[in-house]
C-alpha cells in the first residue's frame, strides 16, 4: 500500500466545480514520506504490519504500487507511477527477492506503448497468466504484454479503450485485471480523481489477454461501490468468490488526516462460467470461509 503522507491535489481536480478532491489531499507534493508499506494476513481479518518495503530515491510522488512474482527471475517486481523533476511522469519499476523488501529501483523511467492518457501513465495493474506471461493494463484502457523479466513493455498491445470502443480513451481509470474460469476480465471505473463517493464500474471479457474484448457494460454505480478499485483477491473459498478491494477516499475516521488513513472497501465478486461478472452491490458486511493454512 502507498503511504501517502502528504500529497498534492491535482490542480485540475481542485479547479473543478465543485472541487473533487480538495478535502482528501494535503499540500506538499515532494514530501519524502511517499513510501510503500506492506501488511500480511492469513484470514483477511487480522493484519500484521511488515513496515516500509520501498522508499524511492529523491523526492516526488508515488502512486498505485503493484507487486507481482516473476518465477523466471525469482524476484518480486513492483510497478508504480512516479512523478519527479528529472523524468517527469513515468512508470518506474523496482525489484526484491522478498515480498517484505527492501525493493531496489531497477528502471527509473519506463514508457509503454499504445494510446492512453496523454502522458502515457495513469492507474494500472498487472495480471500474471498461468504460463508466466505478464500483462499490464492502464488508464485508457491499454493492455500490453510485458517482457519476460517484467521490467518493460514488449510492444504487443491491445487498445481496449472504453465502452464505446478503442478510441474511448478518456473515460475509465483504476482498472483491475483478472483471469477466472478461463476468461480474462477487465474491470475499470469512471474518472474520480481520488474523490470521495466512489466510481461506477464497467466490465469487459475475452478468451485472450490481448483481446478482442466484449463489453459487458455497467456492473455497479458509485452508490454500489463507494470506492475506487485497487485490486482483486482470490480467496479459495467455497464457491470461488473473489474480493474486490477499493479505496474509500475521504473516509478517514480521524479528521484532517492524509489519504493513507482512509478506509478500504471489501466486496464479493462472482464470475460465471460464461465470463459474466455479477453486479457489485453495497453490503455492510461480507462473510467468507477461508481455508486454514497448513
Amino acid at each position: 500500500m502507498n503511504d501517502w503522507g502528504q500529497c498534492l491535489c491535482d490542480p485540475k481536480c481542485a479547479a473543478a466545480s465543485p472541487p473533487t478532491c480538495v478535502a482528501t489531499c494535503a499540500t506538499n507534493a515532494t514530501d519524502p514520506v511517499h513510501r510503500v508499506v506492506a501488511y500480511r494476513t492469513t484470514d483477511l481479518e487480522t493484519w500484521e504490519p511488515v513496515g516500509v518495503v520501498y522508499t524511492p530515491p529523491g523526492t516526488g510522488r508515488l502512486f498505485r504500487p503493484i507487486v507481482v512474482w516473476n518465477a523466471r527471475t525469482s524476484l518480486f517486481v513492483m510497478w508504480y507511477e512516479r512523478y519527479h523533476a528529472i523524468n517527469g511522469t513515468t512508470y518506474a519499476v523496482s525489484t526484491s527477492p522478498s515480498a517484505s523488501g527492501p525493493f531496489i529501483e531497477a528502471r527509473p523511467a519506463v514508457k509503454l506503448h499504445g494510446v492512453g492518457r496523454d502522458d502515457g501513465c495513469g492507474d494500472a495493474t498487472i495480471l500474471v497468466d498461468d504460463n508466466g506471461s505478464a500483462y499490464h493494463v492502464r488508464f485508457g484502457l491499454v493492455i500490453e504484454r510485458l517482457t519476460p523479466d517484467y521490467l518493460s513493455g514488449s510492444g504487443s498491445v491491445y487498445q481496449l479503450g472504453g465502452p464505446n470502443g478503442p478510441n474511448d480513451t478518456n473515460r475509465l481509470e483504476a482498472p483491475v485485471f483478472l483471469k477466472e474460469k478461463g476468461w480474462y476480465v477487465v474491470l475499470a471505473g469512471t474518472l474520480c480523481c481520488a474523490a470521495s463517493g466512489g466510481t461506477s464500474v464497467y466490465a469487459f471479457r475475452s478468451r485472450n489477454p490481448l483481446g478482442p474484448y466484449v463489453v459487458q457494460g455497467l456492473i455497479a454505480d458509485r452508490n454500489d461501490t463507494r470506492a475506487q478499485a485497487s485490486t482483486v483477491i482470490a480467496t479459495n473459498s467455497p464457491g470461488d468468490p473473489l474480493i474486490w478491494l477499493g479505496n474509500q477516499w475521504g473516509t478517514s475516521m480521524v479528521p484532517n488526516q492524509p489519504r493513507d488513513t482512509d478506509l478500504l472497501r471489501f466486496a464479493l465478486l462472482h464470475v460465471t462460467e460464461d465470463g459474466i461478472v455479477a453486479n457489485l452491490t453495497w453490503s455492510d458486511n461480507i462473510t467468507l470461509s477461508i481455508p486454514t493454512p497448513s
